[in-house]
């Protein structure tokens, strides 16, 4: 069992090779992402780390909280700060100079919780939490309170997971009134609901560094990040056993306090690619400008407002696709959905045809009719009001 699950997770989170074509999609990618990090914001980032801020990190690490395979939790840092402060922030200071952090420290323990109750036999329903050493997330974390602060003008406000200032009942409130505005308008409104699977995982370092770059990050910031991920290795802990340790050479680890941020970025390019795909697909208009909401997202949890015209349907496979062979991601199919907002046209979302016979084997799932597939009724339906001013606000606030 151990060594199944092992062979699993290696090959997870083992870099996948891309195509010439591939790149070539990237360099597409490229030429449409804009600069967002200012010469103040790369000075901060790139500061030197100080005894006070080193400390500030490990507090927020909290107590009680796991310790990696060294042994040593937050506590022992805060016990014997006077100490070792300084020595621990010099040598954090040094790894964030060269980008290289040794091999011991940025080892890993993964642990498997499931994502359902009952008995799981599928090892894709349970979740890989990193258990990761007190000084890697020391160093992790300091990053993280360097980054998060600055994300509000580095990631499009259709993003709501992780970000200060924004909520996910923004995205809650996005789709009841414009669904409200498709059925007033009687458009053809299809709302997908994508999955991207074993996301952290499959988050590809090179394309992380290069999206960093085309934002405007540092190269030293980029080279900080890299000592995270270099030379970095997993064990795989199941029933009280632990199994040989393997190379990574892809993934934010869940359990680096860094990862949900550095995920972020990836989410940041596909909003990116796929808006700047607007010609070739139709979403939902809005105002005297024609303004287009095509997407809005929560962490990974992606959710697109298109036209529900066949060719636009497939139009939308396609970019997506597109996405996920640049950047190695997959999308879980099985786990998204579709729902038609009206009832007059195809019953199910079907992909290109190079993909039409694996339709059903892929798990797609219809676009349901809310009217007549959903038990939704006048006195189950919440509706939230949030008309003229506010709604307006929100779709401009998407588009800026």
């Amino acid at each position: 069992m151990t060594r199944i699950t092992s062979d699993f997770y290696k090959s997870l989170l083992t870099r996948q090779s891309f195509m010439h074509e591939q790149l070539a999609l990237r360099f597409t990618l490229w030429c449409v992402m804009e600069k967002k990090v200012n010469l103040s914001m790369a000075n901060e980032l790139v500061k030197p780390f100080n005894v006070h801020e080193v400390y500030a990190a490990i507090t927020a690490l909290g107590k009680n909280v796991c310790p990696g395979i060294d042994g040593f939790p937050p506590e022992f840092f805060l016990h014997y700060w006077d100490h070792i402060g300084i020595s621990v922030t010099e040598a954090l200071q040094e790894i964030f100079t060269l980008g290289d952090m040794p091999y011991q420290w940025n080892a890993g323990l993964i642990f498997l919780i499931p994502k359902m109750e009952g008995v799981v036999v599928d090892i894709k329903k349970w979740r890989p939490i990193t258990i990761l050493n007190t000084i890697y997330k020391i160093y992790a974390k300091v990053l993280a309170l360097r980054m998060q602060p600055l994300l509000n003008d580095i990631i499009h406000k259709s993003q709501t997971g992780f970000m200060q200032e924004r909520s996910i009942f923004d995205n809650i409130f996005m789709f009841w009134e414009l669904t409200a505005l498709a059925k007033e308008k009687d458009v053809d409104l299809v709302v997908l609901l994508l999955d991207f699977e074993k996301a952290y995982d499959r988050v590809d370092w090179s394309f992380l560094e290069e999206v960093m770059l085309q934002l405007g990050f540092p190269m030293a910031w980029v080279v900080a990040i890299r000592a995270l991920y270099k030379n970095a290795s997993s064990s795989v802990y199941v029933a009280g056993e632990v199994d040989a340790p393997f190379s990574i050479s892809r993934s934010v680890r869940q359990g680096c306090p860094l990862a949900p941020f550095l995920y972020l970025l990836i989410a940041e390019a596909f909003h990116v690619y796929f808006n700047n795909h607007a010609l070739r697909i139709k979403g939902l208009q809005w105002g005297v400008d024609n303004k287009q909401v095509l997407d809005t997202e929560f962490a990974d949890d992606t959710t697109l407002y298109v036209d529900g015209e066949e060719q636009n349907l497939r139009n939308v496979q396609c970019v997506v696709q597109e996405f996920c062979e640049l950047s190695g991601a997959i999308i879980n199919w099985n786990k998204s959905i579709g729902i038609r907002m009206k009832n007059n046209g195809v019953s199910h979302w079907l992909p290109h045809p190079d993909f039409q016979r694996g339709v059903y084997e892929r798990g797609v799932n219809p676009i349901y009719n809310i009217e007549q597939n959903l038990t939704f009724s006048s006195s189950h339906t919440i509706h939230i009001p949030l008309h003229g001013s506010i709604l307006c606000k929100f779709i401009d606030d998407l588009n800026v």
